[in-house]
């Protein structure tokens, strides 16, 4: 099973002259997870009664 991916965290904290902190932040920035291989697809049966 192989998955790639690519993903940017990136952040700015502003201080004003009054000591004020502003900040904010992305996180996991990227695209989709792309997962492949032979056991990517499992079949799981919930309830067996059914």
């Amino acid at each position: 099973m192989n998955a790639q991916g690519f993903a940017v965290d990136i952040g700015t904290l502003f201080i004003t002259k009054r000591d004020l902190r502003i900040g904010m932040s992305v996180s996991n920035f990227g695209g989709k997870l792309g997962m492949e291989g032979n056991n990517t697809l499992v079949d799981i049966d919930v309830d067996e009664n059914i």
